[in-house]
């Protein structure tokens, strides 16, 4: 079907992923089955490949040899659990779960009983889940050594472990730098703390996080920040379907009644959102203001231009008429 999916509206666009993504776990689970009886067969020999692996890569097909792996590995665990293609059909497990299952599997073999068990236990879990729930059924190897090596061009690759409060430190750490940090890269968000704590430790404070301070000073006093931050802990936007959002990272202390409308810095009016969602909560109101205002036609974009046009008209809410616009 030829669309053009910017005119669609939000719930038609949604809809219409819905029906692509359901249409998508079937046919993967399709292709897992085929590659399975490929495999059986030894078709990739007629192809000229050495193997299943060249056959998908090289000889027939040029999938990345990640994806290929992945593929691969669940069409050897379809041998032996035929289940899995009912469950790959109806998204209630991933390539990537298979995956890691396949490797945790060739690191220790475990009877039929115990791998359907393991199947059973990841259905619906997100792959963080997966990786804990396949080191406590297969009892694999905690590794603990840590290992530096020097590359060609001078850089350092290090592999390490972290204990399970270590890492809870550095997702918080994470959290807390995430504006700094968008990106959230382990390695990123590590070079920073290193530099903050240098500079710290040295009295250099750099430019840059001297102005992070102050950006985050603006408006609301330090101290009620402060408050905000013990009290709602996470993101308080509330989903259609009644979740909240919880997320911790790039948070930032809104007004639920915005300054423009005259919401004041107390604490009940004061509440957290992740950078995602004030912004929504942002465009919504600038919306709003566009369906019941003819006087005003162009969003804000700056505090600035907030502040002069709220001088200059002063919004009235009311349950009835939704937003007015009184010239003073």
């Amino acid at each position: 079907m030829n669309q053009d999916v910017s005119k669609l509206s939000n719930e038609m666009l949604i809809s219409i992923l819905d029906k692509r993504v359901e249409l998508e776990s079937a046919n993967e689970a399709e292709m897992i089955d085929c590659i399975r009886e490929i495999m059986h067969r030894r078709l990739w020999l007629e192809f000229g490949a050495t193997s299943m692996f060249d056959f998908m890569t090289r000889a027939h097909f040029h999938y990345a040899p990640v994806v290929a792996q992945r593929k691969i590995d669940a069409a050897r665990l379809l041998q032996v659990l035929p289940e899995i293609k009912e469950l790959v059909a109806s998204n209630e497990i991933n390539l990537t779960q298979l995956g890691m299952v396949a490797a945790g599997l060739r690191q220790k073999s475990v009877s039929l009983e115990l791998q359907r068990e393991i199947i059973q236990s990841i259905r619906g879990q997100t792959v963080r889940n997966t990786q804990v729930i396949l080191n406590e059924k297969l009892e694999l190897e905690v590794k603990s050594l840590s290992k530096a090596r020097v590359q060609r061009d001078g850089s350092v690759r290090v592999e390490m472990t972290f204990t399970k409060d270590e890492w809870a430190m550095i997702e918080r750490a994470k959290e807390l730098v995430s504006h700094s940090v968008p990106s959230g890269e382990l390695k990123e968000v590590l070079s920073y703390c290193t530099r903050y704590t240098v500079a710290k430790k040295t009295g250099r404070a750099s430019t840059s996080l001297k102005e992070v301070k102050v950006r985050q000073g603006l408006g609301v006093s330090r101290s009620t920040r402060r408050l905000v931050f013990d009290r709602d802990q996470s993101c308080r936007h509330v989903h259609a379907n009644g979740e909240r959002c919880n997320s911790r990272y790039q948070l930032q202390v809104d007004h639920i009644i915005a300054r423009w409308r005259g919401g004041e810095h107390t604490l009940d009016n004061l509440q957290l959102l992740c950078g995602i969602h004030n912004r929504l909560k942002y465009k919504r109101e600038m919306a709003e203001i566009a369906r019941h205002s003819t006087l005003y036609r162009k969003e804000p974009k700056n505090r600035a231009s907030i502040n002069a046009w709220s001088n200059q008209f002063q919004p009235v809410w009311s349950r009835t008429d939704g937003l007015q616009l009184i010239q003073p």
